[in-house]
Order: structure tokens, then C-alpha cells, then sequence
């Protein structure tokens, strides 16, 4: 499976054969509902960034979360970011804070390919490097506080 058809979430047949060269219309209805009507419990993550880490090869992730449980929060807590990097890829470090201008907490990280020298041909052709899987969650202790951050790039 690709990642470009990750957005494909349903398809139909149509009941008459389609005729090569012949026009097709179709009719649909598309509904969008505000992020904001979702009333979850869980801190949301509102921003995702990313850009070049301190490393040639690195990836530097700056991710803020808010709402939720979030806002229970006592002045001072202190959270930690639960962060799984799956297969080819290695964490380097992390930071968590609040961020005092707009008041989200902010996740820092920065990760790298598991090993430098990677595949002959990954170094030369980019787009042949494999994908390396990342989930990022804030917790309180061992409690998770935001709803689990997915992503997946080539490093």
C-alpha cells in the first residue's frame, strides 16, 4: 500500500457498465464538521511541524497540544512525551513545555535513521528510503493526557 491512497475511504460500482471514452457524471454530498465539536477527553494536537534537525540526516518534530484533560492540569505540572519510533529510525532527545504564549504544551524531538551508512541506493534516490513510522503521546506518571499523534517520513 501506498501513502497517497491513505485518504480513500470508500469506492462504489456503478449498476450500468462504464463505456471507455464516453462521459460519466456523479453525483455526491460531502459534509465537514468543526474539530471543535468533537468533545473528547483527550488534549488534542492542533499544530504539527517539522524541519531540519542538527544532523545532515536528522529530522527535528515540534508538535503542540491543548483541551482536554490539559486544561485540569495544576500550575506547574510537569509531563513527559511517550514517543515510539518504529523500525529504521532512533529517538535522540526530547523536551516538553508549556508553551507560555499560547498556553499549549509543546513537544520537541528530533530523530535520525537508526544507521548512517542506510542503503546505497536510499543515498542517492531519497524517495527509495524506507518509511519510519513515529507516535507521540503526553502523559502525566504513566496517565496519557492527549490523543496519540501518528506520522511516517523518510528520513
Amino acid at each position: 500500500p501506498e501513502e497517497i491512497h491513505d485518504n480513500i475511504v470508500s469506492y462504489w460500482v456503478p449498476e450500468m457498465t462504464i463505456t471507455p471514452g464516453q462521459p460519466v457524471s456523479f453525483d455526491y454530498r460531502m459534509r465537514w464538521a468543526s474539530a471543535s465539536r468533537v468533545l473528547s477527553p483527550e488534549g488534542q494536537v492542533v499544530f504539527s511541524r517539522t524541519a531540519k534537525g542538527k544532523t545532515h540526516s536528522s529530522r527535528l518534530f515540534v508538535l503542540e497540544f491543548e483541551g482536554g484533560k490539559l486544561d485540569d492540569l495544576p500550575e506547574g505540572s510537569a509531563l513527559d512525551a511517550n514517543i515510539w519510533i518504529g523500525k529504521g529510525g532512533k529517538l535522540i532527545e526530547k523536551s516538553v513545555y508549556k508553551n507560555e504564549v499560547t498556553g499549549a504544551w509543546r513537544l520537541v524531538f528530533e530523530v535520525e535513521p537508526a544507521s548512517e551508512s542506510g542503503s546505497a541506493l536510499g543515498m542517492v534516490l531519497p524517495d527509495k528510503r524506507p518509511y519510519i513510522e513515529m507516535r507521540a503521546v503526553l502523559q502525566h506518571g504513566l496517565t496519557p493526557l492527549t490523543e496519540t499523534w501518528s506520522y511516517a517520513t523518510r528520513l
